[in-house]
Parts: C-alpha cells; structure tokens; sequence
C-alpha cells in the first residue's frame, strides 16, 4: 500500500450517496470495493469513481490563519465587513 496523502475534499453528502448507489446496484454483496480518484477511467464492476467530486483545493481556515486572509475570504464570498 502505498503512503497516505490528503489530496481533496469530497463532500459527505456526495460520498454516502455515491457509496448507496453502489450498493443498491452491487447484486454480488461479498464483493470488494476499491475507491479511484484517477481521472482516467477503469471499467470495473467493483470499483468507485471520485476524481469528479473531488475538491482537490479546499479552503482550511485555522487558528493560525491570519485574520486578513479570513476576511479577503469572507469578501470573496459576498459577506459585509
């Protein structure tokens, strides 16, 4: 297995709804199922495509985040300072 690495955001909604539309098709239940976020597509019965909900830039905000970026953001997003 290869090493760990964070390389997006897929949103909850989008994931539990794509894993239940797999299910409900998946008729062979003992069967594995892999998760892929490549952007070529392998045609596998066993195997989730993610690469299109995948937010592979995420905006973090922390503690250490510097209050003018947080508010450059909030204006961005049309918020009233």
């Amino acid at each position: 297995i290869e090493e760990a690495s964070i390389i997006g955001f897929v949103l909850r909604r989008d994931l539990e709804s794509i894993i239940q539309q797999r299910t409900l098709s998946n008729v062979e239940s003992n069967m594995n199922t892999y998760i892929s976020f490549s952007r070529t597509v392998q045609q596998q019965s066993n195997l989730i495509h993610l690469y299109r909900l995948l937010n592979r830039s995420p905006t973090t905000i922390t503690l250490d985040t510097p209050t003018t970026t947080i508010i450059d953001l909030c204006r961005k997003l049309g918020a009233q300072t």
